[in-house]
């Protein structure tokens, strides 16, 4: 409609008015479009449903890849089973239907995963580019929550070779919004 963010919803709450962003990114719409097209059959609801399981699942999996670079196998699949089981990511799923911020769970084991990887090697600073610039795209209030924690890990990581981690980081900050940027651009214009 044209109007500027915030927007002042007059009548919430209890006509005070408040401000209110809309953050969502496209990522987990454009999933349940692709959902909807493999199975167009698919009520609504059961479309949400395949996509709930495909966000636990991946979840899961991403912290699993991550974990398993640092622990045993099976201390990493329990570590896996937990962080699917884990309070605010079920609410956020079961509850709130909030598949951005679901999605974001499947984003940030990644980034963790690639950005503190001691093999530096291209091809694993573009996936942590990847991985930040789908978090962006999947929900952007947790991008924004986990860049204090990627620097705080990136210090702790590369403690004896500062340069090469903020390098790291900012390499992968930079790259992933320009990779979102076809969503951020508009987005915060």
């Amino acid at each position: 409609a044209g109007d500027r963010y915030p927007r002042w919803l007059t009548g919430y709450p209890v006509n005070l008015g408040s401000p209110v962003f809309y953050f969502y990114g496209p990522l987990p719409f454009f999933l349940l479009a692709l959902i909807h097209a493999a199975h167009p059959a698919l009520t609504p609801s059961e479309t949400l449903t395949v996509l709930h399981f495909l966000l636990y699942w991946g979840s899961g999996l991403a912290f699993f890849h991550w974990a398993r670079s640092y622990v045993p196998r099976s201390v990493a699949l329990v570590g896996a089973c937990l962080y699917m089981a884990a309070h605010y990511h079920v609410l956020d799923m079961d509850h709130r239907n909030a598949i951005g911020e679901a999605m974001a769970f499947v984003f940030l084991p990644l980034i963790f995963r690639y950005l503190l990887d001691a093999e530096d090697r291209g091809r694993r600073r573009m996936l942590a580019c990847l991985a930040y610039a789908g978090l962006i795209m999947a929900h952007l209030p947790s991008a924004l929550l986990a860049a204090p924690f990627m620097l705080l890990a990136v210090v702790l990581v590369y403690w004896r070779a500062p340069a090469r981690g903020l390098l790291r980081l900012s390499t992968t900050g930079f790259a992933g919004a320009l990779l979102a940027g076809p969503y951020l651009v508009p987005a915060l214009a």
